[in-house]
């Protein structure tokens, strides 16, 4: 199942690419602790959704521990090439936060419409098997 499946996933993902996205420091020990963000409904924390969303965000550092590595929006990572050793790089602008927020709504619509199709490939298939077992039992009890 695709992470955006989760329940209350994709409402998790906007909030933590707004509030990242926008904050005026680059990257972040705080951001997964802070109470600004409250506790994420769909996983036990926000490291765990960036870690099961490296397409949107990234987990830095050589901690072992991730909940001690810093958090960051890993399109901000390289955005703003002039500013790439600078630990306070510019904040991404509304447009670029709100594309980041339309990536994670297509990644979402693209999952749902995965699932639904393999629902659709398993109703064939359960028909298909439905159908040879039952003309296996109709020419078994012929002989």
């Amino acid at each position: 199942m695709g992470h955006y499946l989760k329940k209350d996933r994709l409402e998790d993902v906007v909030r933590f690419i707004q509030i990242a996205g926008l904050r005026p420091t680059f990257q972040s020990h705080d951001i997964g602790t802070t109470n600004f963000l409250g506790k994420p409904r769909s996983a036990s924390s926000w490291f765990d959704i960036a870690m099961e969303h490296p397409e949107l965000f990234r987990v830095a550092g050589e901690a072992e521990d991730p909940r001690q590595r810093p958090l960051s929006i890993l399109a901000r990572y390289f955005l703003q090439d002039e500013a790439v050793n600078q630990p306070n790089r510019p904040p991404p602008t509304f447009d670029e936060v709100n594309h980041l927020v339309e990536i994670a709504l297509k990644i979402h619509e693209r999952q749902i419409r995965d699932r639904e199709r393999q629902k659709a490939y398993l109703a064939v298939v359960a028909a298909i098997g439905a159908a040879l077992i039952a003309g296996f039992f109709a020419w078994a009890t012929k002989k």
